[in-house]
């Protein structure tokens, strides 16, 4: 496969042996905002200032959106589909809940050093992890009857 490269050093156009051919095209902060290839597959997206994508679309109909808190991590994401979900973070980072457009939740608990140690969501699911991050039996959590907390 070759490439050609513009003077920032973005590779701007690849050949491959089999025919097959890239273009790509890049903002002066050096983000792809355009894709296409000899397929006749083409892409396009947005930045915003800290070069997160904001928006992406492509040649097949297909359409995103996506928003970020000041640490650059993901809040709200939708798309042409129709799909949504929302995600939300405690005051250090740690990821801690979810929400989709059909009404499924997920929650996360975070020990001191900020590893996951307890996850459960509105389907009935439950775990609990240990320092390793690895799942722990919960004597417990009866997953035979949803939620339900069982005397030891």
């Amino acid at each position: 496969m070759s490439c050609c490269y513009d003077e920032n050093g973005n590779c701007t156009y690849t050949h491959s042996m089999n025919g097959y051919e890239e273009w790509y095209e890049y903002d002066e902060d050096r983000h792809m905002t355009h894709f296409r290839d000899s397929e006749n597959t083409e892409c396009w997206s947005d930045y915003d200032k800290v070069g997160n994508i904001i928006h992406y679309r492509d040649s097949k109909g297909y359409e995103c959106w996506t928003d970020y808190n000041e640490d650059r991590h993901i809040t709200r994401f939708r798309d042409s589909s129709g799909y949504k979900c929302q995600r939300d973070y405690d005051e250090v980072g740690n990821y801690v809940h979810y929400l989709n457009l059909d009404g499924f939740e997920e929650w996360k608990d975070y020990d001191e050093g900020r590893n996951c140690i307890h996850v459960h969501n509105s389907n009935g699911f439950e775990e609990w992890y240990d320092e390793a991050g690895l799942a722990m039996d919960n004597p417990r959590f009866n997953p035979f009857i949803t939620g339900c907390v069982t005397e030891e």
